[in-house]
């Protein structure tokens, strides 16, 4: 009983439908055969029967006569002729002593026949009992004609229930089992982060308002997923403006230090000068001093000025989806330069390999959002605080595809962990701010926008290996001179 109830509940909602239809249909035909059968036969006897007791009446009327006369012979010749009958077996007719008058009147009984005895007492006009006559009756025929129904019936339900059960089959089919497919297909979808177009049923049942109410509840899911991949955005491209201003603050600061010396410098030479005390010596010290400070100055202001330009290359990707050439190696070091200051408290290296001659037209914000989508996750998730690692950004080419690897060697993920890596509001670090959408985004990004794909490669202990394929195309990202 238990291996039945499993083997059924390992089974799909189609099989299950369709197994209880077919018992239950064929159920409802073996109990109409039944009475059908059962009728027929009531009916095939009843006649049989009537006709019986039609042929004793008769035989009872001829048999007057001849009794009162005591006339064998003819009461013989009439049996013989009834016996010409082909249900009737067996004539006896009794005197009123009980003398069997046709003691021979029968003939052999078939094999397995059914039979049944017709008694008929034989009066004359004035009440007298003259006799009483029984008649063996076969009901063979009436076997043969149940059997014969029997057969009718049985070819008939069996198309009654074949066509029963395909025609339930098919309205089940289209009325129950494809929508349910099409919410779980969507639904399914749903759990794994994707959130697609709303499922079409039009019924009204049961099934639509669930439909109906699945298709709002999606709604407002793939709303709050919008409104939480902004507000990703945003957060991302604040804590870029945060560290790129506290990157800035040092070379100003720099400068601001010697452009202070230079003032102090200024007021001493002018301070000598009113007093007519300025020697060679201190202008020539005063001119070195100056030279210093103007180098010191031009360097940091430089390099303020190329960390702006970086900043605001890459705030301006991140921002826009327009797509212009770059050169992917130049542009992935203007990317981690731009997340230099992330990594200012932390123990880790980040080395790029990239082909130098590598040109392609695409938005480049979509690269930097990628990029630093894996490269943040790695500092996260990958290491402790204070641990010594290193990120790995790796970049090549061929015919049909742009690969990025992303890699470190830091903790790894579990089985499980690395199963819903890309499932939305999935994390491990929820308690420290995480949202799960990170890497949510970069599949989305991959999948949807650039038709690419994305694999993850980790084991406990062995750092993870992050694959992105994106293939050339026109409208997404090609390869330029």
């Amino acid at each position: 009983m238990k291996a039945g109830y499993h083997f059924l509940t390992r089974r799909s909602l189609a099989f299950k439908i369709n197994t209880v239809l077919f018992v239950l249909i064929l159920l409802i035909v073996a109990g109409q055969w039944v009475v059908q059968s059962t009728y027929i036969s009531r009916i095939l006897t009843r006649q049989a029967l009537a006709k019986g007791s039609e042929i004793a009446e008769l035989f009872a009327m001829l048999s007057i006569a001849p009794l009162r006369r005591l006339d064998y012979s003819t009461l013989r010749g009439n049996a013989e002729g009834l016996l010409k009958t082909e249900d009737i077996i067996s004539v006896s007719l009794l005197d009123s002593s009980g003398f069997d008058i046709l003691p021979f009147a029968s003939k052999p009984i078939p094999d397995k026949a059914v039979t049944t005895i017709l008694e008929k007492e034989i009066y004359d006009e004035i009440g007298t009992k003259l006799g009483t006559l029984r008649i063996k009756l076969s009901l063979n025929q009436v076997q043969i004609g149940v059997a014969q129904t029997r057969s009718l019936l049985q070819i008939s339900f069996a198309v009654i229930l074949t066509l029963s059960w395909t025609a339930i089959t098919i309205m089940l089919r289209l009325m129950l089992l494809i929508p349910i497919k099409r919410l779980a297909a969507s639904m399914d979808g749903v759990a794994h982060g994707r959130i697609i177009d709303p499922v079409e049923i039009s019924s009204r049942d049961e099934i639509g308002v669930l439909a109906s109410s699945f298709n709002t509840m999606t709604m407002k899911l793939k709303q709050s997923l919008d409104t939480q991949l902004r507000s990703e955005k945003l957060a991302a491209l604040g804590g870029l403006v945060a560290g790129v201003a506290h990157e800035i603050n040092t070379p100003l600061g720099v400068a601001i230090t010697a452009i202070t010396m230079m003032a102090e410098d200024v007021g001493t030479l002018k301070t000598s000068l009113a007093d007519n005390n300025l020697s060679y010596q201190q202008l020539v010290d005063y001119t070195d001093e100056t030279n210093k400070a103007c180098d010191i100055i031009q360097k940091n202001l430089m390099q303020a000025a190329k960390l702006v330009r970086s900043f605001k290359q890459v705030s301006a990707d991140q921002s826009s989806e327009a797509k212009r050439k770059i050169n992917v190696g130049t542009y992935m070091e203007e990317i981690i330069a731009s997340l230099k200051p992330e990594f200012k408290r932390t123990n880790l290296t980040i080395k790029l390999n990239c082909p130098e001659r590598l040109n392609v037209e695409m938005a480049p914000g979509t690269l930097s959002q990628l990029i630093t989508i894996l490269v943040l996750n790695a500092k996260v998730h990958a290491f402790e605080s204070d641990q010594i690692g290193q990120i790995h950004i790796s970049i090549s080419n061929d015919r049909s595809n742009l690969t990025i690897t992303v890699s470190d060697d830091g903790r790894g993920m579990d089985a499980e962990t690395q199963r819903r890596v890309f499932d939305p509001f999935f994390t491990t670090k929820r308690s420290s701010g995480g949202t799960g959408l990170g890497l949510y985004i970069l599949h989305t990004i991959i999948n949807e926008q650039l038709r690419g794909q994305v694999e993850v490669i980790s084991h406990p202990g062995a750092g993870c290996l992050f694959t992105l394929s994106l293939p050339f195309h026109p409208d997404t990202i090609h390869l330029v001179d």
